[in-house]
């Protein structure tokens, strides 16, 4: 039998460079100019928390609120900024997902990846919208028509639960008729209510803009009864 010989490579210890070698990884310069440009960030914010108590009362719609957190996101670093997208492009992105276009139909449709898609809703402060799937149709004058994305939604609004939802006579009584849909954001009538992805809140629908706006809020209280 023939033996068979293996020449195993010599193993070296690792080579670290001595502490008089290491390079920080930034200037003192360019530590200092990152910080001040923290501190910018951070007196934006500031400023705009003693004028509203918080940024969670601040419009999604507001300028300065935009600019916030345009600043602030990473991708916006230049080191790591991507090549800007055409405008054209850019505005398609913003009008389809505004529209309530998923991010899947997003890509078909503008033709772009997700990261391009994603670069553009950071800049534009916009967000996707869900597909609505029931609406709690008014059908006395003085209700309004509700859309959901799930049941549970319409339970927390009416206080009515799921077993009752399926008794159409019992809906009717209160003036409501349940339909199973498969809506948009830009299907949905302006003057309409819904509950979307903060599914604590319920809000009014005003215009394409005017997706879950925090200025325009429904009062749970005025919500169902009328009755």
């Amino acid at each position: 039998m023939v033996e068979l010989k293996f020449a195993w490579k010599k193993e070296t210890p690792l080579q670290h460079p001595s502490k008089t070698d290491a390079q920080p990884l930034h200037s003192k310069a360019e530590r200092k100019a990152r910080h001040y440009k923290f501190l910018q960030k951070l007196d934006h914010i500031i400023k705009a928390e003693k004028q509203s108590g918080s940024l969670v009362n601040i419009s999604i719609n507001n300028e300065a609120l935009k600019e916030i957190q345009h600043e602030n996101n990473p991708f916006n670093e230049e080191k790591d900024r991507v090549q800007r997208v055409d405008p054209v492009k850019a505005k398609m992105i913003f009008d389809l997902i505004t529209q309530g276009y998923s991010m899947t139909e997003t890509q078909r449709l503008a033709r772009a990846s997700a990261t391009t898609i994603k670069h553009v809703m950071s800049d534009s402060a916009v967000k996707t919208r869900p597909i609505f799937k029931y609406q709690l149709k008014g059908i006395k004058e003085n209700k309004v028509d509700f859309y959901t994305k799930n049941l549970r939604q319409i339970v927390n609004y009416t206080g009515i639960d799921f077993k009752k939802l399926k008794n159409e006579n019992f809906l009717a009584e209160r003036g409501y008729r349940l339909l199973h849909i498969n809506k948009r954001w830009n299907q949905l009538p302006n003057g309409s209510i819904y509950s979307a992805t903060d599914v604590d809140n319920i809000y009014l629908k005003k215009g394409i803009n005017s997706f879950e706006n925090k200025e325009l809020i429904i009062d749970r209280n005025r919500k169902v009864n009328n009755e």
